[in-house]
């Protein structure tokens, strides 16, 4: 697995959000969080610890509530879902791409989640990340079709990459051009996106169209394009392309949509990137709308060799370290193990807030995980 902690992928995607140019991508999908009253806020603090029952996913997904501590079905109030995927378990949070509630993961501004005393405090934890979708849409960029604080400038650049959609076997081609509208100013998640019908031969000059998908106005929800038509329409139509801001991309298929479409990264522009995967200023500078009209209109269906549709990308990750020579996992003691966990729901009582819990993962094994948890609860 990769090194890098979690809680930092989430703080470059924060700041796309936090400055008037950026955009996210990969995901808060909750908006405002409610942080009760001073009162209140004053007599809660993380609890003792406990740990949760044995989850075990050997043989099928196991759902885990965090207010009762228990086990319980998918059809119940649920904040963690583990199923095993590969030599992996896949952790998944009620919310987002993964389910109907509002569970997420904290994006904290401290160095751990051990630092945080308020997980309502927006100084310490400032919003709650929910599952995102993994595709087609997730790449080259770090934001897919877009890519972040290219030398040194808080905003979204796009790389230009052309995808090729098959919907039920019509094609069509997508290119971002634009994160800004068609002047350029207009707030971020306010995209232009380059579409053509896709076959066997090039577009023919002129075919190109480009349209606004406007996922700035209300980042509550996606916004939903229709390659047919291209116009916007209701996640209950015909679409084959989204995007939320703060949440990012996806394709109506899989874990997105109920749609059977798959998608290919069918060109991209080497250049713009070193040899360290690095995003090269003078290059991204470079390319326009214009001057890759060409290019894109040359994308066939045979630049395509591999069709994805979309699956969940888990916030769960690098909390544990493998060796290559004894083959045995070891569980990590820093940072990257540790969680702050909000709620699916507002609490039962007042309904006014949600419940949350700092969680550690304290032992794997044997497609079984242990979590230790701290609940944030009346003193």
């Amino acid at each position: 697995m990769k090194k890098a902690m979690i809680h930092s992928s989430i703080l470059l995607l924060l700041s796309a959000g936090l400055t008037a140019c950026g955009g996210g991508s990969d995901s808060d999908t909750t908006g405002d969080v409610d942080v009760g009253s001073a009162d209140e806020q004053q007599t809660r603090a993380f609890g003792s610890v406990t740990e949760t029952p044995e989850l075990d996913y050997s043989a099928d997904a196991v759902y885990w509530d965090l207010e009762t501590n228990s086990i319980v079905s998918e059809s119940d109030d649920w904040e963690l879902k583990i199923t095993q995927n590969g030599y992996e378990p896949l952790i998944q949070v009620n919310g987002g791409a993964s389910g109907s509630g509002d569970a997420g993961l904290g994006a904290y501004l401290t160095d751990s989640a051990d630092e945080v005393t308020d997980p309502t405090d927006t100084s310490q934890v400032y919003k709650y990340f929910e599952d995102s979708a993994s595709g087609v849409l997730s790449t080259p960029g770090g934001y897919g079709p877009l890519e972040y604080n290219v030398g040194g400038e808080h905003k979204m650049w796009p790389n230009f990459a052309t995808y090729v959609f098959n919907d039920n076997g019509v094609y069509y081609k997508a290119q971002v051009v634009g994160n800004y509208g068609e002047q350029g100013t207009d707030p971020s998640g306010t995209l232009r996106i380059r579409y053509a019908p896709a076959g066997d031969s090039a577009t023919v000059e002129g075919q190109a169209s480009v349209v606004t998908l406007d996922a700035a106005s209300d980042t509550s929800s996606a916004a939903f394009l229709d390659l047919a038509s291209g116009q916007t329409v209701a996640e209950s139509d015909a679409w084959q392309l989204a995007y939320q801001k703060y949440i990012g991309f996806k394709t109506n298929s899989g874990v997105s949509g109920s749609g059977s479409v798959s998608g290919c990264l069918a060109h991209t522009y080497g250049e713009l990137y070193d040899d360290s995967g690095t995003a090269v200023q003078t290059e991204f500078e470079n390319k326009t709308a214009a001057n890759t009209l060409d290019d894109f209109n040359a994308v066939t269906t045979a630049n395509c060799s591999e069709w994805l549709t979309d699956d969940v990308q888990s916030q769960f990750s690098d909390w544990y370290t493998y060796d290559m020579t004894t083959h045995t996992v070891t569980v990590n003691d820093d940072a990257s193990n540790g969680w702050i966990l909000r709620s699916a729901s507002k609490t039962a009582d007042d309904g006014e807030d949600y419940s949350y819990a700092r969680i550690k993962i304290k032992s794997f094994g044997s497609s079984k995980l242990v979590f230790s948890v701290e609940a944030w609860e009346e003193q």
